[in-house]
């Protein structure tokens, strides 16, 4: 405070700003921000400004002049980390154009730390997958492999634990053993709004996701790989079993079909963002 002594511990508020400004983020500015010790704390003096490209930031000035103007250190203390907490939402929404491609568990993993800094996140998902409860409906219903696409979901939403818990339960008996109640939740939206793009978009708004998670594509599509004997193999799950059983080195790796379209807002998507990731999966 203006005192000098310290607010106190900003539950990594320190540690997000620091990766704010890293990523060159300039929406927003503090001085003299400094750091108190190595327990990543802060002396808050008189430093707050606000950058007026934020538009109206009546609230947060407010709470900036109540906290100088207050003489007991608690609450002003309380206040400043309110004002800290509201800046780093601020951030967030104004925060870099992020797209993330990718698949597997790798994807969703990087979507929960990504949220952290921006709200501008689109995750884009691969939709060759054809193992698992997953490659089952495809088989069966015809529908992109759900499971890739329901992990993004719920990385990416604002909703309570137990909705989390309730898409990722997977059942243990009967016709529906190993199937995630995510992934039907998907399948009947894909059969109710036509198609899994259209059925996706449903789900941004039932979870309340942070950005946007779409499927490369609203095609069916298999990876074929070619191995060093030659041989060619089709599906993620037949390629994965061919390697272990031959110990060969696939030489090549190609789509098949060949040629597809991609989903228009992909592409949308990576060329106006700021900042791309490839290949977690």
């Amino acid at each position: 405070d203006s005192d000098g002594d310290k607010v106190g511990d900003l539950n990594g508020v320190s540690e997000k700003l620091d990766y704010i400004a890293d990523m060159g983020y300039t929406g927003i500015w503090m001085m003299p921000i400094h750091k108190a010790s190595s327990y990543h704390k802060y002396d808050v003096t008189d430093y707050f400004s606000v950058d007026k490209s934020f538009g109206t930031m009546g609230d947060l000035s407010e709470l900036i002049d109540e906290a100088r103007s207050t003489n007991d250190k608690t609450i002003r203390s309380e206040l400043y980390m309110e004002a800290m907490e509201q800046i780093l939402d601020l951030a967030r929404a104004h925060g870099r154009r992020v797209v993330a491609i990718g698949g597997g568990t790798g994807l969703s993993t990087l979507l929960l730390g990504l949220k952290e800094y921006t709200e501008n996140i689109t995750a884009i998902v691969t939709v060759t997958d054809d193992g698992g409860g997953s490659g089952i409906l495809r088989r069966e219903f015809g529908i992109l492999p759900p499971g890739d696409i329901r992990n993004c979901l719920l990385s990416l939403a604002n909703t309570s634990d137990k909705m989390g818990q309730l898409l990722n339960y997977r059942f243990d008996s009967g016709s529906l053993q190993g199937q995630s109640f995510g992934n039907l939740f998907l399948l009947a939206l894909n059969n109710i709004y036509g198609s899994f793009a259209e059925g996706v978009a449903a789900m941004h708004k039932i979870l309340a996701v942070t950005g946007q998670v779409l499927p490369v594509t609203n095609r069916t599509i298999d990876l074929e790989a070619t191995f060093a004997d030659g041989s060619r193999v089709v599906g993620e799950t037949s390629i994965t079993a061919a390697k272990k059983e031959r110990n060969l080195d696939i030489q090549s790796v190609r789509l098949v079909p060949g040629t597809v379209e991609a989903l228009p807002q992909a592409i949308e998507a990576i060329e106006q963002a700021e900042l791309i990731i490839l290949g977690p999966g």
